[in-house]
């Protein structure tokens, strides 16, 4: 095939999925822009002609020049195509901003790569020209240009960000391609090992299992308004509110929040981020023709786990946010500092990092977490060329809420079919029972907890407990009370410890059914759920106590 045939049809296919993708980035957080987004993201003809004279001088420089398509020209093509700079030069030909922020990161991979057979300039011109007249092309055939005039300072607001972002490749000098995807790949693999496997206790102690086998991609449902805030009790998640699906919000979340229960599974949920991404990294580069990886599958999982880093930072007032990520990658890939630094640098500025920030209510002093969600928002917008994600609960995430540019969503509970098919894997993790065994028991757990503790199943961490206690004991308590004593007992004896939270019961505690008491008369109750006074909690502690010493404790 011709060289002009091949990187035609490479520029076009980046081209046309630099006009597909970025758009979800700042359309998904402004309903009113979904018009837009419907217009640009329409896939469209593939093998319509893109600008033919900013084609030719690149076809020219790469052919006259270079005489054949080589793979040095391949990489530097895929790794473009998977970087944020085909973002960066399509939301600025939306409004004619400048491009040059796009340029200087353009620049830095351009130099990454060695020696190449084109000007970078010449070429960045012509791969931005082209975009701008596709964008142009699809603007007006779409009839929306009145509509992004509109919105044209909110749409230069986020480009602004990006400018920002890529402009500082101008200060770091160029890892080498070779040792860039080498250290890449390490990472990757220590990511994924790191988050591959959770534990699940079984009366032969701890089990290690792969997290896929057990773990459900979560569903997320849109907070649209300030009406549609959720509160802890949601009725089992209003069935009128969509639902987004895991791999859907993957692929195209730019600045997000997503808020949870207790237990809902929001660490696991960051978990199953960090191993999918590494995971799709590490099969990408042994299969680098293959055409099944999404740009977006591509990037490396960058976790924060805040509790963690408030923990270094009380200890050294200077620590940040970076030094977290080297310190991090350090022990996943054992990393020189000076190497985990500079590839840090570079993957956060071509946008090839998503950046996650695990457990933002973990931080329980309000001053103290509203100082944390401004470190966090000012480190998301230094690299906004990546996405961002943060968790937290949804009791309390309002005395420090993140900034209004980030998509807030809420993690769904558990639906019949997804409690039902969570019970089978746990029961076949838990009891290695065959497929068949598991289905059975599963149902006989459902029967079993239908009347007491139907609504307690929504919940993931919950429901674990349960299928806990009845895999070891044969059974589930009937009362609700009971199932509260007996799943605070498995969480402090067992659950905590995998977090590093050690507890041991005094001696001569005897008052584990108030736990069990309390519990119940909290949680599922929209009043209570969101949190309880004194009076309320010391009348409910008198009526324990009356009760407890009439029958003799």
């Amino acid at each position: 095939m011709p060289v002009e045939s091949v990187v035609t049809g490479i520029l076009s296919s980046i081209i046309h999925s630099g006009l597909r993708r970025p758009f979800q980035s700042f359309v998904g957080t402004h309903g009113r822009l979904s018009e837009i987004d419907r217009a640009l993201t329409d896939s469209g003809d593939l093998d319509d002609p893109l600008h033919r004279g900013a084609l030719d001088d690149l076809i020219k420089v790469i052919g006259n020049r270079h005489g054949e398509y080589s793979q040095g020209v391949k990489c530097f093509l895929d790794d473009l195509n998977n970087s944020a700079i085909p973002d960066a030069l399509k939301e600025a030909a939306v409004i004619g901003s400048s491009t040059e922020g796009a340029y200087a990161a353009f620049e830095l991979m351009y130099r990454s790569h060695g020696e190449l057979p084109f000007d970078a300039r010449k070429f960045f011109n012509s791969f931005n020209t082209a975009i701008q007249q596709r964008v142009k092309k699809k603007v007006e055939d779409e009839g929306i240009l009145e509509i992004l005039q509109a919105h044209s300072a909110e749409l230069a607001g986020r480009i602004e960000t990006l400018h920002d972002c890529m402009i500082q490749a101008q200060d770091i000098p160029p890892m080498s391609q070779r040792q860039y995807d080498a250290l890449r790949l390490k990472t990757a693999k220590g990511i994924e090992q790191e988050h591959k496997q959770i534990s699940v206790e079984t009366t032969q102690g701890a089990k290690k299992v792969t997290i896929d086998k057990l773990v459900l991609p979560a569903r997320l449902q849109l907070v649209s308004d300030e009406e549609s805030f959720p509160s802890p009790h949601r009725d089992s998640d209003n069935v009128h509110r969509p639902t987004t699906s895991f791999l859907k919000f993957r692929r195209e979340f730019k600045k997000a929040i997503i808020l949870g229960d207790p237990g809902g599974g929001k660490t696991t949920l960051t978990q199953l981020l960090c191993f999918e991404l590494s995971k799709s990294v590490r099969l990408q580069a042994s299969n680098s023709n293959s055409k099944h990886f999404e740009p977006q599958d591509l990037q490396l999982p960058f976790r924060v786990v805040i509790r963690t880093f408030e923990n270094r930072l009380a200890k050294d007032a200077s620590y940040n946010l970076f030094k977290y990520l080297v310190d991090e990658l350090s022990i996943f890939a054992d990393f020189e500092e000076g190497q985990a630094r500079s590839f840090i640098q570079q993957s956060l500025i071509l946008g090839k990092a998503v950046l996650i920030f695990d457990g933002l209510d973990e931080v329980l002093n309000v001053a103290a977490r509203r100082d944390m969600v401004r470190r966090i928002e000012r480190f998301a917008l230094k690299y906004s060329a990546c996405p961002s994600l943060i968790t937290s609960r949804i009791v309390g995430y309002r005395d420090a809420p993140i900034a209004d540019d980030f998509q807030l969503l809420t993690l769904s509970r558990f639906n019949e079919a997804e409690v039902e098919k969570y019970s089978e894997r746990f029961i076949r993790t838990v009891k290695n029972e065959t497929a068949s065994e598991a289905k059975e028991s599963a149902k006989r757990f459902l029967r079993e907890t239908e009347t007491s503790a139907s609504d307690l199943r929504v919940n993931p961490l919950l429901l674990g407990l349960m299928v806990f206690i009845f895999s070891v004991k044969g059974g589930v308590p009937n009362n609700r009370p009971e199932i509260y004593k007996e799943c605070s007992l498995l969480m402090f004896e067992k659950w905590d410890q995998r977090r590093a939270i050690n507890f041991e019961f005094p001696k001569d505690f005897d008052l584990l059914d108030l736990f069990g008491y309390l519990a119940s008369e909290i949680f599922g109750a929209p009043e209570t759920e969101e949190g309880v006074d004194e009076g309320w909690l010391e009348e409910k502690l008198r009526a324990f106590f009356d009760n407890w010493y009439v029958s003799g404790g």
